[in-house]
């Protein structure tokens, strides 16, 4: 099995510099900005990603983890943040399972 990615150094920190900018403008929107920042650099990063030379996509939509963001949100605070333990593992099964290859 052949895996490579084909984005480049330059894009990958202008896109992380943006996400870091957007920090603020996130707390105000109540979190959708980071969402959507999430879902533009997931999807990039799946655009630039060939396995067996099928290139890879996202399907995650930004609303589709606000949606989540909120769920996990209410879990932290009714565990008394014990949900807290689990939260990347989480996240990061939520981006695997919005990852797919273009078949």
């Amino acid at each position: 099995m052949e895996s490579r990615f084909t984005g480049s150094g330059l894009g990958y920190f202008g896109r992380s510099l943006l996400g870091l900018l957007l920090g603020i403008p996130s707390i105000l929107t109540l979190g959708i900005v980071g969402c959507w920042h999430t879902c533009y650099f997931q999807r990039w990063i799946a655009n630039n990603t060939y396995i067996d030379g099928q290139q890879m996509r996202f399907t995650g939509t930004t609303m589709g983890l606000w949606v989540r963001q909120i769920k996990w949100l209410l879990l932290t605070l009714i565990t008394v943040f014990i949900y807290l333990i689990v939260l990347p593992q989480r996240y990061q099964k939520w981006i695997v399972e919005n990852t797919h290859c273009n078949r």
